[in-house]
């Protein structure tokens, strides 16, 4: 199941009936970030952790989807990927928003590993609320690792509420069998 918020400013849709509503992951993405993207969205689809994709517009700034961000508990997600390219200023506002767990994707776009570490020592000083984990997630060689990476700790999170991911987690990791139940 794949579900979508269809316009910015609203909340984030509800689930479907007779759904794990703790088993969702809302993506957020930047334009120009669309590989990184599917590379998530396939780790997603291994553990069968169903997720919502909207694209991040610089043209509307954050606050639309802040206001996304700040609706996904009633909506059914249980953590949040934000792919952000190298701008960490919608990372920084998002984070602020969210009270659920999130994963930041840094995109270096293959730039030098100095401007990955600049980049990466911003995302640092985010705030956030008390007791809200963030995973920042960047490989200045390799952001596909990074996407990966951030999929797996968003199932990580979600792990946490449901003992049959728990299982197909430690299946393909531990074990290198596949994730299927």
């Amino acid at each position: 199941m794949v579900t979508k918020p269809r316009a910015w400013g609203v909340k984030a849709p509800a689930a479907e009936p007779g759904t794990d509503t703790k088993l969702k992951v809302l993506i957020l993405v930047k334009k120009g970030c669309d590989d990184l993207a599917r590379a998530v969205k396939m780790e997603l689809e291994q553990f069968g952790i169903a997720y919502g994709c909207v694209p991040l517009k610089s043209s509307t700034g954050c606050g639309a989807a802040s206001s996304i961000v700040r609706t996904c508990p009633e909506s059914g997600y249980g953590a949040i990927i934000v792919i952000s390219g190298d701008s960490v200023h919608e990372a920084h506002m998002l984070t602020r928003a969210s009270v659920v767990p999130m994963c930041l994707v840094l995109n270096t776009g293959g730039r030098s590993a100095k401007h990955w570490l600049r980049s990466m020592s911003d995302l640092i000083g985010v705030e956030v609320g008390s007791g809200i984990p963030v995973f920042l997630s960047g490989d200045p060689h390799d952001d596909l690792t990074a996407a990966g990476n951030a999929a797996l700790h968003a199932a990580k999170c979600l792990a946490l509420h449901d003992q049959k991911l728990r299982k197909r987690i430690y299946m393909l990791i531990v074990e290198g069998s596949p994730a299927s139940i």
